[in-house]
């Protein structure tokens, strides 16, 4: 009976919480802002990172961040935009990527992103998830310059979904990058390209969880009836440690 006071005294507790922190996100949503194109959220920086490690940025609509950009600031800007996943990528390399293509996932139709990088490259490779089951979750690489005096580029990509992986594609020579989506995934990319892939980074998405499954996850082991039956385990292993002592 104790347990059931306490756990309705601590779920009443979170409730008051609950309401305090939605009344603090509304007060911050009214003062961010919207963006008037797409009714997003602008992003804010959170920080960055040395050398070409990339910038952090969180978008508080679309819960998604920016991660990098990593390599060199040769060729032009690029940018995909963020969407519902990703659904196959198509690479051309030899000594460094060449050129990148993303297919990505539009709320379940395919939307073909520009390719980016040059016409050059002797090898290819095309990856095809399959999304929605199949997600790419982390990504890992190097870049440095190719050619004496030049800046640095993209040199390899590794891709990995929660299924398989692909890769290395290119030379694994210079300065590696990583990173794992924890929970969330790769939702878009960009980056530099000119004759080659200069840099990459990513958009990434965690999806959205209700107040319900909030509750749950933290009164996960806070359930009286399970609060109860750890009770009985220990009567009873304490009766059954005192019977190995008779």
């Amino acid at each position: 009976m104790g347990c059931l006071i306490e756990y309705y005294f601590l779920l009443s507790l979170l409730f008051i919480l609950l309401l305090f922190l939605a009344s603090s996100w509304a007060q911050l949503d009214m003062a961010t802002g919207r963006d008037l194109i797409g009714g997003r959220k602008k992003s804010m920086l959170l920080g960055s990172w040395g050398g070409n490690g990339g910038s952090y940025w969180d978008d508080g609509v679309d819960k998604t961040i920016l991660l990098g950009p990593w390599g060199g600031n040769g060729g032009n800007c690029w940018d995909d935009g963020a969407h519902s996943g990703v659904r196959e990528i198509t690479i051309v390399y030899s000594s460094c990527i060449d050129s990148i293509h993303v297919t990505y996932d539009e709320y379940g139709k395919n939307f073909p992103a520009e390719k980016h990088g040059g016409m050059g490259g002797t090898r290819s490779a095309q990856i095809k998830l399959r999304f929605p089951e199949e997600m790419l979750i982390s990504v890992s690489g190097h870049y440095c310059p190719v050619v004496y005096g030049g800046g640095p580029v993209i040199r390899s990509l590794t891709f990995k979904s929660n299924q398989r992986t692909f890769g290395p594609f290119g030379v694994e020579e210079g300065t590696p990058f990583n990173f794992s989506t924890n929970g969330g995934l790769v939702v878009g990319l960009y980056g530099r390209s000119g004759w080659f892939l200069d840099s990459i980074g990513f958009c990434i998405s965690w999806p959205k969880t209700n107040l319900f499954q909030r509750i749950h996850m933290m009164f996960k082991g806070l359930n009286p009836i399970a609060i109860k039956d750890n009770n009985e385990r220990r009567k009873t292993n304490d009766r059954k440690v005192n019977s190995w002592g008779i």
